[in-house]
């Protein structure tokens, strides 16, 4: 009988597991979505390294004003904590991101490039505000133009979530013999701690900070990453599945090319789909506003594929679905008539104005697509202010 219960108790929590998940992705049709709500918050996101970051769940918004994390709980948007950044480090806005149960953040503390200072993984408890550097290797020398004074660095960039508590990251170390920094390797490391674990080598890189980019979809043994040799003019984004060998799915040997100036990547949650940035694309004012001159295109991870969002405008910024099968984009135009927030159910098919205005993402180098919570609330900023609003979706 004692067995009997246990086996009924344990198809209880199975159920209940379940029910949870299927409410993670709710069951919608893009077409059928509406703007039932708008919230304009007074935080700013963009300048001078403030920045916002939605939880997938939508139940939290975290922001920083370049010197503090501080947590609200949505929609009331009632202040929960608030944590200074850790001693003597600039943690980089664009490396935050958030572990899909929506509990920790995880982030480099330097901006690597712009700073040339040994960069960490840390993490920030959401419960309770509490910070800890998973890959503390007691330097802040970054050998990229001269040796290291002290203990030779490890330098790890772009964190990414592998599951609610394991975080994956690009980690270049140097030879002290060879005084050169050795090829880029794909690392993991635990939320609890210990030693990160070697997760892929990345046999053709060459160890001149050629690997930057990366994204990882959760829970699945799948990811993406950039790799320019600018030596040889080769520039690739490559995708991985388990331990197969990564394959290029966009191969280039132009310096001009997308492929040698991607700033981020972003696979969709179908694991279908791939978002990419052009940033050179981003970072120019005067660009032409026609639709090839996107910044934001897709790939298609089975035939490589690369595709427009929008055909007939030019897409800036963008961000999946929580299901993977529809996008919300961002527009510009010349007059600015067309400008704003659209969803379309896939990329390629005509979008659809939610919100008319100029916006754009909520990180202060638009290194990250924009956030959609599977509550259906979207985070975007409002470019005439650069005050975050969170968009509240539904049906009629």
């Amino acid at each position: 009988m004692l067995n009997r219960i246990r086996v009924v108790l344990l198809l209880v929590v199975v159920m209940s597991v379940w029910a949870v998940a299927a409410q993670d992705t709710p069951d919608f049709n893009i077409d059928d979505l509406v703007v039932v709500n708008i919230i304009e918050t007074e935080l700013l996101g963009g300048p001078v390294g403030t920045s916002g970051y939605l939880s997938p769940d939508g139940s939290m918004l975290m922001h920083t004003d370049g010197e503090q994390f501080c947590f609200y709980a949505l929609p009331d948007l009632d202040q929960l904590s608030c944590t200074p950044h850790p001693e003597d480090r600039n943690p980089l806005p664009d490396s935050i991101v958030w572990s899909p149960d929506s509990r920790y953040l995880a982030f480099m503390d330097f901006d690597f490039l712009r700073s040339l200072r040994d960069s960490d993984i840390w993490i920030i408890d959401s419960a309770d505000g509490t910070m800890t550097n998973l890959t503390e290797d007691d330097s802040f020398d970054a050998p990229v133009i001269r040796p290291p004074e002290g203990p030779p660095p490890h330098m790890d960039l772009e964190p990414r979530w592998m599951d609610d508590t394991t975080v994956a990251f690009i980690r270049y170390d140097y030879d002290v013999e060879a005084e050169n920094i050795l090829p880029a390797a794909i690392y993991s490391v635990s939320v609890e701690g210990g030693d990160p674990t070697l997760v892929r080598d990345i046999s053709d890189s060459n160890g001149r900070l050629d690997v930057y980019y990366m994204d990882w979809l959760a829970s699945q043994d799948q990811y993406i990453f950039n790799r320019a040799n600018r030596g040889d003019d080769e520039y690739y984004v490559l995708l991985g599945n388990g331990d197969e060998a990564p394959q290029a799915i966009l191969e280039e040997a132009d310096v001009e090319g997308l492929a040698a100036s991607v700033y981020m990547l972003s696979l969709s949650p179908n694991a279908e789909q791939a978002l990419i940035y052009d940033g050179r694309a981003l970072s120019n004012p005067g660009i032409p506003l026609e639709p090839e001159n996107s910044p934001a295109r897709v790939i298609d991870l089975s035939t490589s594929e690369l595709s427009l969002i929008d055909s007939e405008q030019i897409v800036w910024e963008a961000g999946w679905a929580p299901d993977g099968m529809g996008l919300v984009y961002t527009t510009r135009s010349i007059e600015m008539e067309n400008d704003g927030l659209y969803l379309t159910s896939a990329a390629g098919e005509p979008g659809r104005m939610i919100l008319e205005g100029r916006f754009a993402g909520t990180t202060s180098y638009s290194h990250q697509p924009i956030q959609w919570a599977s509550n259906n609330t979207i985070l975007v900023r409002n470019n005439d202010g650069y005050n975050l609003v969170l968009v509240e979706l539904g049906t009629e």
